[in-house]
């Protein structure tokens, strides 16, 4: 049988490793890569029985894998020579047990080699981590001179992919007790001096594992050592005098000092000042976190760059949105177990990521619910609906929100531009057809509204149209079956849970089934409705208000919405109701598919069966933990925070039209308006001026970047006017 020919050999030397995990995923990290044309070479060294078993495990993950080894440990230059010694490849590629290569370091570092003839081996930049995640950069020169010997080696070990030319004529790894820990420092410079060019992909294809443990390794034997063989080698690149002496002796004095002190010396060196605060930030979150231990280890785990690089903004993703999705999604199905629900209705696009999660936990705790995706909106629901209500319907069409203009609330009440600009004759409204309205001004248009018969005529028109559609899909889907049930959703004001109950009730009207709701949050109810089928989990109507102060609704929408568009309606097709889409997408489809394969792989860590029984444990304390993540994140976001979220385009209208950021870009003078007085004066009708809204004005003010402590004061101050008030118009 032919030898089989691979273009790149691994290798590895493996000592009684310390951690089974670690080991397998060091090594699932290379059977992972995207190149896959390679053979893996593990070298055991000697390493006690009881490690060398899980070892051997090795074997069964990929027939590539070779072990070899011996019972007595010779260090890791004897095994990096047995290794090169049988290797097939034309390239040996280095790999370290505890370490971690990215997807794509094989391929990258094999193209590079294949065209870049002159150079012998390649190494590439790294991120560094330990058990609490990536800590740090660190960023390799290009290509290494003389110079960049002296301070340490410029190529970090593991990261080199070589020719395999270059060990022809019996060259390997120096195997004696002077290169013992800082054999590959010595025969780099070995290599520099036979006139062979190495090079630093700029590209962060490794993850380097250096923690505390890493300082401890080398005592002072192995030191004196490295210092010879910097006397020696610098002499031979003469670079000994008169600097080189310095650094020569640099082993030999780190050696004296405490081993805390060196490992903050080189956190200093390697990380820089947004990775500090982003690190702070994300041990904030996980210490909010300690409460709930299976979700804090899940998260701990995952990201920590074992299967692929994770971003800043998914760090904060899964860190922020994550545990909150979680909590929310374990309450309702606590509560869908108490009240015996026998099926749930997850209202589309809020409720998308809402029944991922809940999919994936019922499938693994077994719990028999049916869970239903169900495309609704205020739009298609409110289209329908319409003609039910008569002149009710302005208290739909004329509210509040962001940028409200005539022109919206004509497409509110699904007239069309001809229809629209009738009507804004007849309102006298040509002319401010497009100006925002602020709360005054709408309030006094809904008075003319009221008093033009041709704008129901219209409206009623087009609500009769979809009425029959909207209805059909609503019994396909079973909502008119003597099943108990309830919807979730984001929540907000419940108008879509009204909205349902009376299309029902339209189809029969003897039998008035209530539909009952769990939501996130809810700051009102429709007036008229029975309190006890609205259920809020993060904060409800006449409580909570300092939650609902550092909340911002718009931006947890924009960020759990689904990557679909919205359903505008719906049409039938052989005996099926099918809903129809906007022809606008979801302007942030691209990250929220990434943010869903990063929550599908977390809750694949999260539902491992020794987790299962610890799910639900501490759910009576969630909401405190939810209220410290979010009221941290929403109400005091760091400047990168904002960079990240504050960019996702939100529309908070009933049919979405003109797109802003979250996070609106103000000038100083639009943010000066935001203060205190000024909006009370504007809401009290003292004052008419236009404003510029911002869907989460704490990350407009932080964008902003003037007087922001002030700012947000001001912001926060308005925001406990608002809810108090309403509190007191309530009683």
């Amino acid at each position: 049988m032919a030898e089989r020919k691979v273009e790149i050999s691994v290798i590895m030397g493996v000592y009684n490793p310390w951690n089974q995990s670690i080991l397998k995923n060091a090594v699932n990290s290379i059977l992972n890569q995207s190149f896959q044309d390679f053979e893996f070479i593990i070298y055991n060294d000697g390493s006690h029985p009881k490690t060398e078993l899980y070892i051997r495990e090795l074997k069964k993950l990929d027939e590539r894998i070779l072990l070899i080894g011996k019972k007595e440990n010779h260090g890791l230059a004897f095994s990096l020579n047995s290794c090169i010694d049988i290797a097939k490849g034309r390239y040996i590629a280095r790999m370290d047990a505890d370490d971690i290569s990215l997807p794509d370091r094989l391929k990258i570092q094999y193209e590079f080699l294949e065209n870049h003839p002159k150079y012998a081996w390649c190494g590439c930049n790294t991120k560094l981590f330990d058990e609490q995640g990536i800590w740090g950069k660190r960023d390799m020169p290009e290509n290494p001179k003389y110079c960049n010997y002296l301070k340490y080696s410029p190529y970090i070990h593991p990261t080199v992919m070589y020719r395999k030319t270059i060990f022809k004529d019996n060259i390997r790894y120096l195997e004696t007790q002077e290169t013992l820990r800082c054999e590959d420092y010595e025969i780099f410079m070995r290599f520099y001096r036979q006139g062979l060019q190495g090079y630093n992909i700029q590209q962060y294809l490794f993850c380097y594992r250096e923690n505390k443990e890493s300082f401890q390794k080398r005592k002072m034997k192995y030191r004196i050592n490295e210092a010879k063989i910097r006397y020696r080698n610098f002499k031979e690149m003469n670079i000994l005098f008169p600097i080189g002496w310095l650094y020569v002796l640099r082993p030999i004095i780190a050696g004296f000092l405490p081993n805390d002190l060196i490992a903050w010396i080189k956190r200093r060196e390697f990380i820089n000042k947004e990775d500090i605060a982003l690190i702070k930030r994300i041990h904030t979150y996980e210490n909010m976190l300690r409460k709930d231990t299976v979700k804090l280890t899940t998260l701990q785990s995952y990201s920590q760059f074992y299967t692929k690089e994770i971003s800043i903004q998914d760090q904060l993703y899964l860190h922020i949105f994550t545990p909150t999705l979680l909590f929310f999604v374990e309450w309702v199905l606590i509560q869908a177990k108490n009240s015996r629900k026998q099926r749930l209705y997850f209202l589309a696009r809020d409720g998308y990521f809402m029944y991922l999660v809940a999919k994936q936990i019922c499938t693994a705790k077994k719990i028999h619910i049916d869970l239903k995706y169900l495309n609704v909106s205020r739009y298609s629901l409110r289209a329908a609906q319409y003609h039910l209500l008569g002149k009710k319907s302005l208290d739909f069409i004329c509210i509040g929100g962001i940028c409200v203009t005539f022109e919206k609330i004509m497409k509110r009440a699904c007239l069309t531009e001809q229809e629209a600009k009738q009507i804004a004759e007849l309102c006298d409204y040509s002319d401010k057809y497009t100006k925002i309205l602020n709360y005054k001004e709408i309030q006094k248009l809904k008075k003319l509204l009221y008093n033009i018969p041709l704008f129901f005529q219209y409206m009623n028109q087009h609500s009769k149209i979809t009425y029959p559609n909207t209805i059909g899909y609503l019994i396909q889907e079973g909502l008119l079956e003597e099943v108990p049930y309830a919807i979730v959703d984001s929540g907000w004001t419940g108008t879509l849970q009204q909205s349902l109950e009376q299309l029902l009730w339209s189809v029969q009207s003897l039998k008035k089934k209530k539909i009952e709701g769990y939501y996130f949050g809810l700051y009102e109810i429709p007036k008229n409705t029975d309190r006890k089928y609205y259920h809020g989990y993060y904060f409800e109507p006449h409580n909570y208000i300092r939650r609902k102060v550092h909340f911002s609704n718009c931006l947890f929408e924009a960020v759990y919405s689904a990557p679909e568009a919205m359903t505008i309606g719906y049409q039938k097709e052989k005996n099926r109701y099918i809903p129809l889409k906007n022809k606008q997408i979801n302007p942030n489809t691209e990250i929220i598919k990434i943010q869903e394969q990063l929550l599908k792989n977390y809750l694949k860590e999260y539902l491992k069966k020794e987790n299962l029984e610890k799910i639900f444990l501490n759910t009576k304390s969630s909401t405190k933990i939810v209220e410290n993540i979010l009221t941290t994140f929403m109400s005091t976001p760091k400047e990168f925070e904002v960079n990240y979220f504050g960019e996702y385009l939100f529309c908070d209208d009933v049919l979405e039209g003109q797109m802003q950021c979250v996070a609106a870009k103000l000038s100083n003078e639009e943010i000066h308006k935001q203060r205190f007085l000024n909006k009370l004066l504007i809401m009290l009708g003292f004052r008419n001026t236009e404003i510029h809204e911002s869907a989460w004005i704490e990350g407009s003010i932080v964008r902003n970047k003037t007087k922001v402590i002030s700012n947000l004061y001001h912001a926060v101050l308005y925001k406990y006017f608002i809810y108090i008030r309403k509190v007191l118009q309530k009683r």
